[in-house]
């Protein structure tokens, strides 16, 4: 179950994303594909040229070790 919520916060917006039903396993699979998508929008929502998502994820993935998994 995924849930995406959007708050004013001052001039911006606070994004809370809550994935739900995921073992420790499965979700340092998904946080650097996460990771690599938030980056993707926010450069859109900034006019910037979007990064491969593939090559992101690689490049964010050393950030989310096994958590003990």
């Amino acid at each position: 179950i995924v849930r995406w919520e959007l708050t004013p916060d001052g001039e911006g917006t606070l994004l809370r994303l809550t994935h739900k039903r995921l073992t420790r396993q499965t979700a340092v699979g998904f946080s650097s594909g996460i990771h690599a998508f938030l980056d993707r929008l926010e450069n859109e929502l900034d006019g910037v040229p979007l990064v491969d998502w593939r090559t992101r994820v690689d490049e964010v993935r050393s950030n989310y070790p096994g958590w003990g998994a």
